[in-house]
């Protein structure tokens, strides 16, 4: 099955492997993938606020981000990796 082949590559992939790994043993993911996405949200939620979007559509942007984030940082970091 061709999405099974797929799985497999990326879980044996040098970069992404490790992290995918921790999620699917885990539920986990490592500190700096963390602070990496906080960030990456922190800036889109910038360029939304400053392209003139309707603040309705800030808010509300805002809100989904915010949960996003907080389900993010709940998240535990792998057993036996150090985070820095």
């Amino acid at each position: 099955h061709a999405s099974s082949k797929f799985k497999w590559r990326l879980l044996r992939h040098r970069r992404f492997g490790p992290a995918l790994r921790h999620w699917y043993k885990e539920k986990a993911i490592a500190r700096p993938a963390k602070r990496m996405a906080v960030a990456i949200i922190t800036a889109s939620w910038l360029l939304i606020i400053f392209s003139g979007r309707p603040p309705e559509i800030v808010a509300l942007t805002g809100l989904v981000l915010l949960a996003c984030t907080i389900f993010l940082l709940t998240r535990p970091e792998p057993r036996g990796v150090s985070g820095d």
